[in-house]
Order: C-alpha cells, then sequence, then structure tokens
C-alpha cells in the first residue's frame, strides 16, 4: 500500500477525514486561534466524512474482535466504509 501511495499523484479531491480526526486536530489542548485557522482552511479542501449508522456498526464489530482504542477505530470504520482501502 505505501508503495502505491508512494508512486501515485495525490490531489485534493481524493482526500477525505473522518469526523473523530476533526475533533483530534481542533481539539488539542492549547491550540493558537493562528493554528485552529490553518487546520479549518486545510480542512476546508478536503471531504468531511460524517459517523453514520453503517460506521458505528464497523466501530463495534472492530472493537468486539481486536483490542483496539475507540478513536483508531472510528477512524479505521470510517476508511472501510468510504472504500478508501482494499
Amino acid at each position: 500500500m505505501l508503495a502505491e501511495v508512494s508512486s501515485h499523484q495525490i490531489h485534493v479531491g481524493e482526500c477525505s477525514y473522518s469526523a473523530i480526526s476533526r475533533m483530534e486536530l481542533l481539539g488539542f489542548h492549547g491550540i493558537t486561534r493562528v493554528e485552529e485557522s490553518l487546520i479549518r482552511q486545510k480542512l476546508d479542501r478536503l471531504t468531511y466524512l460524517p459517523l453514520t449508522g453503517n460506521i458505528e456498526d464497523v466501530v463495534i464489530d472492530l472493537r468486539q474482535t481486536r483490542k483496539i482504542k475507540l478513536p483508531d477505530a472510528i477512524i479505521a470504520a470510517t476508511a472501510l466504509c468510504s472504500c478508501m482501502l482494499d
């Protein structure tokens, strides 16, 4: 996967982020207004992927079958449900 990504030109329109990624980036303790503004500008260029019932079901399955933290499970489930991982 890394070799494929490294050899592929990634366009901003192909990139997206999960709800948990947004919360982790913007909810950082001590973030300055300048940093927050910069992060928001960058995120505005990407596709936002909200939580859905299907993502919640995949999170539950991941947590039941693997030892994985909730935020990591949400990010993984979002990617899986969005066909970002093959």
